[in-house]
């Protein structure tokens, strides 16, 4: 096959992916649909560039904001806490990964063989920062390599060229958190790799780009939402715990699942229990599974922002228009999408009840001691969301991100 050939192979797998969007049937009742389909395409192909085209396995770093990042890339439902981040390493090779914790609540790093779409993709192990070894200043040591080493070690499978470690790193306080830095070098003296990919190569990694947006989209993106209507309708969760075999999910999580329809006078109440879990948290998305912008909108909740109701339970209020409540979701303009709860250890099953209601009554179908917000105070928790983002990812100095608005809560009459 000629890299020629290749690419036209590789533009009508895109094709039929973008015709998979058009084909449903919520594109003829919402049309910005069709335009958003666009949009998510294009940041896939973009992350395949990124996560498949482009590593060296042989000279591997760990990137941050080549994809599931706020301010770019949104497909594929990631979590507004977490900062992502993913190196691809030669599994038959031996790697010394230093870095920095720093204060973000909690981070895991999953280690996969392979990537998503891969044939044999599937899951090696998962460590938690925590269980490592570190040094009084933070600062930790951890090496990684096919035959145990003494210490904080990560296995790989030297059988595969292409073993991946995806860090999630839980940002709870987003005002005060900062996420941890990791840096990897190669212990032995193997070469660096290729400079320039040769054609077979190249060949290779088209056909897997390809495998890569069909997974991503057939799977999940243009899959996701009708099932869940198809399995439990409106509004009516699902909950299971995470397989790593489907395609990213982590086994130490637990995963709620709805999706919702509302017009502007509508409300959709959201009930669970306080979890004692290591991390939790709601976030929306749309039709698509995009997560809906947390940076410059109100559409997610972690334990840590959560207001829990003197009952001790959470509940959120998902609506077109500010109810003035604290636990607000805001779909940011779309009318169908997905809710998504995740939660990592949590001590019990969970589970989640929601019942839609008038946007006019939704105080009436809350406990009286619901905390509320003011409009100014809204606006605040939204400026400090977005400082938060920036950074995150570099984007803006630490000093303006850190400032505490200090926004306080009241009790609704």
């Amino acid at each position: 096959m000629s890299v020629e050939h290749a690419w036209n192979s590789y533009c009508e797998d895109c094709e039929q992916v973008r015709q998979l969007f058009l084909r449903d049937p919520m594109v003829g009742k919402y049309p910005r649909l069709a335009a958003n389909a666009h949009f998510i395409l294009q940041q896939t192909q973009a992350m395949a560039y990124n996560l498949v085209m482009a590593p060296r396995q042989d000279s591997p770093h760990f990137i941050r904001g080549h994809f599931f990042e706020p301010l770019l890339y949104t497909a594929h439902q990631p979590n507004p806490d977490f900062v992502y981040q993913t190196a691809f390493l030669n599994g038959a090779r031996r790697w010394r990964i230093t870095g920095q914790r720093n204060s973000a609540h909690w981070t895991e790093i999953q280690v996969s063989r392979g990537w998503w779409g891969e044939a044999g993709y599937d899951s090696i192990g998962n460590y938690e920062l925590d269980d490592f070894v570190a040094r009084s200043d933070g600062s930790f040591e951890v090496l990684a390599g096919p035959d145990p080493s003494p210490g904080n070690w990560i296995r790989l499978d030297a059988a595969s060229g292409n073993n991946v470690l995806l860090v999630r790193t839980a940002m709870y306080d987003w005002d005060r958190e900062t996420p941890p830095e990791f840096f990897i070098q190669p212990i032995d003296d193997g070469p660096n790799g290729p400079a320039i990919l040769e054609e077979a190569e190249v060949i290779r990694r088209l056909k897997l780009c390809a495998e890569f947006i069909k997974h991503c989209i057939g799977r999940w993106t243009t899959r996701g939402s009708p099932a869940l209507l198809e399995k439990a309708g409106w509004h009516h969760f699902v909950t299971r715990r995470g397989e790593p075999s489907r395609g990213g999910a982590n086994p130490f999580a637990q995963y709620g699942q709805a999706v919702y329809e509302l017009s502007g006078d509508e409300a959709l109440i959201i009930e669970t229990e306080n979890p004692g879990a290591v991390y939790w948290g709601i976030s929306l998305g749309n039709w698509w599974w995009e997560t809906i912008d947390p940076t410059h909108y109100k559409t997610s909740i972690n334990g840590h922002q959560a207001v829990i109701d003197a009952d001790g339970r959470f509940r959120a209020v998902l609506a077109h228009r500010d109810p003035g409540v604290a636990n607000w979701l805001d779909p940011a303009g779309w009318n169908a999408g997905v809710i998504l709860l995740r939660w990592y250890r949590a001590q019990t099953e969970q589970k989640v009840m929601s019942r839609k209601v008038p946007f006019a009554e939704v105080r009436r179908h809350l406990p009286a001691d619901t905390a509320a917000i003011s409009s100014a105070q809204r606006q605040e928790e939204i400026v400090r969301r977005g400082r938060a983002v920036m950074r995150w990812y570099g984007y803006e100095p630490p000093s303006l991100s850190r400032t505490n608005l200090g926004v306080g809560w009241s009790v609704i009459d």
